[in-house]
């Protein structure tokens, strides 16, 4: 029912034609064995794990299958006709640009996730396995998921050992070798991590004369960096990179999901998960993951030097988690800024006037005072007496619950104590209440007491450290 126009692509394992189905008239893919009739069943059996994979899939970002067969006991995949070049093809004439590197990761990434979310691993992530589609503008289409494995399988401990199955270019160290353990969704992460570093710098990860060495390269080596390669690198996307190619498996991202949530992040200037490699973290980085010294004469010199590493790494790790601190810091007091300033122009909108700083503290005082009112009324009898304090300062009227609470709480002693305080100016019941509490705490409860309202009563200026110790979590 087709009939062969040209072969478009050929490997180790099997040809790729495009043909026309003569019915339907529309261009398809046809991907069969190499040898077929001599092939041997391994090679069948990844026609039968490429369609077994395909039928849990349907994502616009991974090439359908439309038909699964043999000819004359040849078996085909019949597949969707992409239009345009494999990324490996592209990355012939040179790097890529940021901008493109980051969408086509992050459509991989989308497709990578569905398939895991689908219970199937891919395995064999790499350039090659991309096509670029010219009627999509260049949309990232994956394929070939000939050497898949479903991820209960991987739970099971049904993963076979032997010989490594994949592209040793960009394949992790715990597929390159078995015993360390079993390939699971983030050998996938760590794949697209190279994909992304050869569309950076133009060169997969590692590189060597044979297979052979790249593997014990992937084993045993950490990739160059980025910036070494290509210094005009944003450090955020490194980082992201090196994240990915982590040789610890738990140290990459969770999900491909996590991924391309980072990378999304770091196109829009919001903080990533992946940290930029400082200078001191470079330090830490070479003396963890590579092999200084040879051999050194004098085992004082070993303690020595010993020692000297452990101090220096110890330093670059204060010095980093400081300056990362600092920074998250500032980043929350914008945030908190921000918020009180839109939150602000809302307030003025809705009473059509300018609602100035001193009004808004005295707004959110005064709601924590009303929230914490039922479960510790002496906590919201002091915020309501600083409150009507620092309205009396700034020549602002003080809150209606504020005045209401010091009357409610005289009117529960007595009808006496009710109508005197009826008269009463806000500021005169708050002295009157200050006096009846003072009395009433204990010298410990009185400390606790003057502690959580130490940073209202003496300014008028907007706090973040002070509101965030009076509101409540959610605000």
């Amino acid at each position: 029912g087709y009939t062969i126009l040209s072969e478009v692509a050929r490997g180790g394992m099997g040809v790729v034609f495009v043909a026309k189905h003569d019915r339907m008239e529309r261009r398809v893919a046809i991907k069969t064995l190499l040898i077929s009739s001599h092939a041997q069943s391994a090679d069948r059996k990844r026609f039968e794990i490429e369609a077994q994979a395909a039928a849990k899939l349907d994502h616009p970002g991974i090439v359908s299958i439309f038909e699964v067969g043999e000819y004359e006991n040849d078996p085909y995949l019949v597949m969707e006709w992409i239009d345009g070049d494999n990324l490996a093809t592209r990355l012939n004439r040179g790097p890529l640009s940021v901008d493109e590197t980051v969408r086509i990761a992050v459509e991989v990434a989308d497709a990578i996730s569905h398939a895991h979310e689908r219970g199937v691993v891919h395995r064999d992530l790499k350039p090659a396995n991309i096509i670029l589609d010219r009627q999509q503008n260049n949309r990232a289409i994956l394929t070939d998921f000939g050497v898949a494995k479903c991820v209960e399988e991987i739970r099971g401990g049904l993963t076979a050992v032997g010989e490594p199955i994949g592209t040793p270019h960009y394949m992790p160290p715990e597929q390159a070798d078995c015993s360390r353990g079993v390939v699971g969704p983030r050998a996938d992460i760590y794949s697209l991590g190279g994909v992304m570093y050869a569309m950076l710098t133009g060169r997969p990860p590692f590189q060597a004369a044979s297979s052979i060495d790249v593997i014990m390269q992937v084993l045993s080596n950490e990739p160059v960096p980025l910036r070494k390669l290509n210094p005009a690198l944003p450090a955020v996307l490194e980082a992201i990179v090196m994240k990915c190619l982590q040789k610890e498996v738990k140290k990459r991202y969770n999900s491909a999901a996590e991924l391309s949530l980072d990378i999304q992040n770091f196109q829009d200037g919001k903080p990533t998960l992946a940290r930029p490699l400082t200078s001191w973290r470079w330090v830490e980085y070479q003396i963890r993951h590579h092999v200084l010294f040879t051999t050194v004469s004098g085992s004082g010199l070993v303690l020595l030097l010993t020692a000297f590493i452990a101090m220096a790494m110890a330093y670059a790790n204060s010095l980093s988690s400081s300056m990362l601190l600092k920074q998250e810091v500032m980043t929350l007091n914008d945030v908190m800024k921000k918020d009180r300033t839109d939150y602000r122009s809302k307030l003025s909108q809705l009473y059509k006037r300018e609602v100035s700083v001193e009004e808004f503290i005295l707004g959110r005082f005064a709601f924590h005072a009303e929230l914490v009112s039922a479960k510790d009324p002496d906590l919201a009898t002091t915020l309501s007496i600083e409150t009507i304090k620092l309205a009396e300062r700034e020549f602002l009227p003080p809150p209606p619950f504020c005045v209401n609470w010091l009357r409610k709480i005289f009117a529960k002693e007595s009808e006496t104590l009710l109508s005197s305080t009826e008269i009463a100016s806000p500021m005169e019941l708050a002295i009157a209440a200050e006096e009846r509490l003072t009395k009433k705490l204990s010298p410990d409860s009185k400390r606790a007491h003057e502690l959580t309202v130490s940073g209202v009563a003496t300014t008028s200026e907007p706090s973040s450290t002070t509101e965030r110790s009076l509101l409540p979590s959610n605000q």
